[in-house]
C-alpha cells in the first residue's frame, strides 16, 4: 500500500512536506487563490511519480495538484537573465500557466488520451496541433469554461489560455527545421 508507513516513500514524506511548504510560500496571492479553487481538486490524488520537477520526491506520493503548485513556485526561481526580460503581466501569466498546466490530467490520462481522441464523437484535436494529447485539449477547455477560474485570472485569462494552447512548432531533435 502506497500510504502505509512501510512503503519506501514513508521516510521522505516529512522532508517532502517541508520542502513543498517553502515552495508554496513563493506563490503570488492570485496563484494561491487559484490553487484553492474547487477545480484544482481535480488533480488531488492523481499520481505524478515521473514528473521532471518533482522527480526527486517521486517516491513521496506526489500528486498532480502538488506538482502543479511546485511548478508554479519554480517560476520564482528563474534567473535574472530570464526574469528581467518579462513584464509583471508576463511573469504572472507564466506562473498561472504553470499552475494550471496539468488541469486536464486524470488517472491514466496519457494512456487514455489515444482512446479518447479516437472516439468518433471526440473533437479533432489534431487540427489544433495536439496530436492525440487529449489531456492538453481538456486543460484548455477547463480553463476556458470554469467561471470561477476565469474570474480569478481576470485580465490574465486570455493570455494564460493562449500559453496553454500554444502549439510548439519547433522540430524534434534529429528532424530538419522547415518553417514556412
Amino acid at each position: 500500500d502506497r500510504h502505509s508507513c512501510e512503503h519506501p516513500a514513508g521516510p521522505l514524506r516529512d522532508r517532502f512536506q517541508l520542502a513543498m511548504q517553502e515552495h508554496f510560500a513563493k506563490l503570488t496571492p492570485r496563484a494561491r487563490r487559484i490553487s484553492d479553487l474547487p477545480i484544482m481538486a481535480l488533480l488531488r490524488g492523481v499520481p505524478n511519480s515521473a514528473a521532471a520537477m518533482t522527480r526527486f520526491y517521486a517516491q513521496a506520493d506526489v500528486d498532480r495538484e502538488c506538482h502543479s503548485k511546485h511548478t508554479a513556485a519554480k517560476v520564482h526561481d528563474l534567473g535574472p537573465d530570464v526574469r528581467d526580460q518579462l513584464s509583471k503581466h508576463e511573469y504572472e501569466v507564466l506562473e498561472c500557466a504553470a499552475l494550471l498546466h496539468d488541469l486536464g490530467h486524470r488517472l491514466g490520462s496519457h494512456a487514455l488520451d489515444r482512446v479518447l481522441a479516437a472516439h468518433p464523437a471526440a473533437p479533432d484535436i489534431d487540427s489544433f496541433g495536439w496530436g492525440d494529447e487529449f489531456h492538453e485539449f481538456h486543460t484548455a477547455m477547463l480553463v476556458a469554461r470554469d467561471s470561477r477560474l476565469r474570474e480569478e485570472l481576470g485580465p490574465l485569462h486570455a493570455d494564460v489560455l493562449a500559453v496553454l494552447t500554444h502549439f510548439d512548432k519547433r522540430p524534434e531533435i534529429g528532424e530538419k527545421a522547415s518553417f514556412v
